[in-house]
């Protein structure tokens, strides 16, 4: 049984066009699970519309506990009632009419842990753009193989208020060596409103980069000794951005002496930059200037990032051209 999972807070009117776009696949063997993260516009009132329509699982939750802890209950619920694969969906946001099928048929097919596809992401005040099927980021567009999960005990980190997504994912990379990346465009992701990372820099820093920091912290442990697998290449990324993360912080004159020793265990672990996967971010950071660039407020070289791990202890000595930054 294939579960869609939706987390709902305050989103009654969203979540009638991600209903829609779920009576419209042309799979229909799926149970919609719905966790109302303590909404006060009523949202059940939606769900009951739809029972006709949907075969729906609809979970109450008393208070907002946030995201994280709302996807958290949906995943304990399809691992309670047996489901096969699970794929999460916002409440604002929708899949194409083939998505289910498209997953679902994928990763029966393939035998792989995960499954992902591409995004066509509508910003406020942007053009439309297609997110490439490699993204780690996000659990959108993807479909994941429960006893996978449960083998490894991955879960989201329910004390993060943002990035539990990414947090989960690197997790979930780190254990498999089978993802199949398709071509497909099966998700619809809308931001048609204000959102935090349209922000300036400092702001940004506050609300979302401390908890950047966290959330790959909470795993490190975890993928740290994943160094073999082949999706490596994506959690010594996510790495880097909290080295990005941190700069920021201390551009605006933030203390952040409780990160200094995570930061400097997680990027001068050796195994972190075995073989060319440093040179790799390297020659991205030289290229791009920056993994996050905030406005104008920060830019990160590689030479900036070699001397920061050699001022902490950490060997580039094996890295191809560093010794020329």
């Amino acid at each position: 049984m294939v579960g869609v999972i939706i987390p709902v807070y305050n989103r009654k009117k969203e979540l009638q066009d991600a209903f829609n776009s779920l009576v419209q696949q042309t799979f229909k063997q799926f149970i919609t699970i719905v966790v109302d993260d303590g909404s006060t516009d009523n949202p059940q009132e939606v769900v009951e519309a739809y029972r006709d329509k949907l075969q729906i699982a609809y979970i109450k939750i008393p208070e907002n506990k946030g995201v994280a802890n709302a996807r958290e209950v949906g995943l304990q619920f399809a691992i309670q009632q047996n489901f096969e694969f699970i794929i999460f969906l916002d409440a604002d946001d929708l899949l194409n009419p083939s998505a289910v099928q498209i997953l679902k048929d994928e990763i029966q097919r393939s035998a792989a842990d995960i499954v992902t596809s591409c995004i066509v992401a509508e910003r406020y005040n942007e053009p439309t753009r297609v997110i490439s099927s490699d993204n780690i980021t996000w659990l959108h567009g993807k479909i994941y193989r429960v006893n996978f999960l449960t083998q490894h005990g991955i879960h989201f980190d329910t004390s993060l208020h943002t990035n539990e997504d990414m947090s989960f994912n690197v997790w979930a990379y780190s254990k498999t060596n089978k993802i199949m990346k398709l071509q497909q465009q099966c998700y619809f992701w809308r931001d048609v409103g204000a959102s935090i990372t349209r922000t300036d820099g400092e702001t940004l820093f506050k609300c979302v980069s401390l908890d950047y920091m966290d959330a790959m912290w909470s795993v490190y442990k975890e993928v740290v000794d994943s160094v073999e697998n082949v999706y490596h290449n994506y959690i010594i990324t996510n790495v880097y951005n909290c080295y990005n993360a941190y700069q920021l912080g201390k551009y605006f004159g933030y203390d952040l002496t409780e990160y200094d020793e995570k930061l400097t265990i997680m990027m001068t672990h050796p195994k972190i930059w075995e073989g060319t996967v440093l040179s790799r971010m390297l020659e991205y950071a030289e290229n791009a200037k920056s993994i996050h660039r905030v406005g104008k407020h920060f830019i990160t070289s590689s030479e900036t990032f070699v001397q920061w791990i050699k001022n902490h202890g950490g060997r580039v000595d094996w890295v191809e051209g560093a010794d020329k930054l």
